[in-house]
């Protein structure tokens, strides 16, 4: 596995034991998507300027991911809709000309009441849908003459390899096999004894003793955008039956600049896991000038920046605040993937995904549920009956 883990201030994680998850559930780790389809329709659509991602949870983060990490090459500009705001769904309509924009509606189950409504905003516009067949969404699809993919029988916030996230990839021009590949040489590992599951193990006693909030700094402005996948995973994967714990991502070292006060100031409740790149594709190196070297500058003068890479100032950053909380006794994991590159777009969602599963069964919980979402999204249909009842 390419990532490397270190950890600081960790309980010992026992002893191992094999994970183990029903056959249709782990469907995730075996299932390859079809790269020749997904070619396709990268070709059929690549004329499109613009594309609409309609989609929530699962359906909506690992795409998240992909597109923010590599916003600096895509072939399309991508427009997420996750809300049902008319203001923001006015300015879409409004900046995204029907001609040359296409629609992406994501729903495995179609029952999403809000993905409906947001969907048929767009009712205009040409439209590609994925969705489970039978669903409610299919139905529309089918009436409206929208072209329609089946969507796996795998639960959305596992679908970050599959055609559920990969297409709106592919269609921006990302290499989807190398994230695909990337991600499958991690899930791999899922029955063997490695350090995610060390990991999750010993984040597990963590919150026995107290430790229920998780920080996650990522150094790395395109990167920090799994923010969303991260939550998600962790918050509906083992948040539930009084169990689990809180992990919250942000861009670093911006975090350094608010949450880092929280970690290291605030109650004795919090660990975090700092997430940084060994290397970069970019060679950008400071110059301090002639005529500004002999300031003074803290303990010495600006002539101590001078021939020193970004990279490596990025990694002091980084360095310092692990140093800092390990002086402390914050539990803490620091995190390195070797660069940017598609390959580790896949690998650190996978990690991601692993870990959630993990830190389902040590805490004897189904990881592939969400029952609360559930409930509430039945309660917020049975308000739009009740409003359209007569007075």
């Amino acid at each position: 596995m390419a990532i490397k883990i270190t950890t600081h201030n960790l309980p010992h994680p026992g002893a191992y034991i094999s994970p183990n998850i029903a056959a249709e559930a782990s469907l995730f780790l075996t299932y390859t998507p079809d790269f020749e389809m997904l070619g396709n329709f990268r070709e059929k659509y690549k004329h499109k300027k613009k594309l609409i991602h309609i989609a929530n949870g699962g359906s909506l983060s690992s795409f998240y991911a992909f597109y923010h990490s590599f916003l600096d090459v895509s072939e399309k500009q991508v427009y997420f809709v996750n809300t049902l705001d008319p203001d923001y769904i006015a300015y879409l309509r409004n900046i995204c000309d029907t001609e040359e924009t296409l629609v992406v509606t994501v729903s495995k189950s179609g029952e999403n009441t809000s993905q409906v409504e947001g969907t048929l905003q767009f009712s205009d516009y040409e439209m590609l849908l994925v969705t489970a067949p039978g669903s409610y969404l299919e139905a529309v699809g089918k009436a409206k003459g929208w072209n329609i993919l089946t969507h796996p029988s795998i639960g959305g916030r596992y679908t970050g390899l599959t055609e559920v996230n990969l297409l709106s990839a592919a269609l921006c021009g990302f290499n989807v096999q190398e994230i695909f590949l990337g991600g499958r040489e991690v899930q791999k590992s899922f029955y063997e004894e490695n350090d995610i599951y060390k990991l999750a193990r010993s984040m597990n006693i963590l919150e026995q003793q107290g430790f229920v909030d998780c920080i996650v700094p990522i150094y790395s402005k395109f990167f920090c955008d799994y923010y969303l996948l991260l939550a998600q995973l962790c918050h509906e994967s083992f948040g539930k039956g009084g169990k689990g714990q809180t992990y919250i991502g942000f861009e670093a070292p911006e975090a350094q600049h608010h949450t880092t006060q929280r970690l290291y100031g605030g109650t004795r409740s919090m660990a975090a896991f700092f997430v940084g790149f060994e290397s970069s594709a970019s060679e950008l190196i400071t110059t301090v000038g002639r005529e500004i070297a002999e300031l003074p500058y803290k303990s010495a003068t600006l002539k101590a920046l001078d021939g020193i890479s970004l990279q490596e100032a990025m990694r002091f950053e980084m360095q310092a605040n692990i140093d800092e909380a390990s002086e402390l006794k914050v539990p803490t994991a620091e995190i390195w993937l070797e660069r940017r590159t598609y390959r580790s777009a896949g690998e650190f969602l996978a990690f991601w995904q692993l870990y959630a599963i993990y830190s389902s069964i040590v805490r004897e919980v189904n990881p592939f549920d969400q029952p609360e979402v559930e409930h509430s999204k039945k309660l917020s249909f049975e308000s739009r009956l009740r409003y359209k009842q007569p007075k």
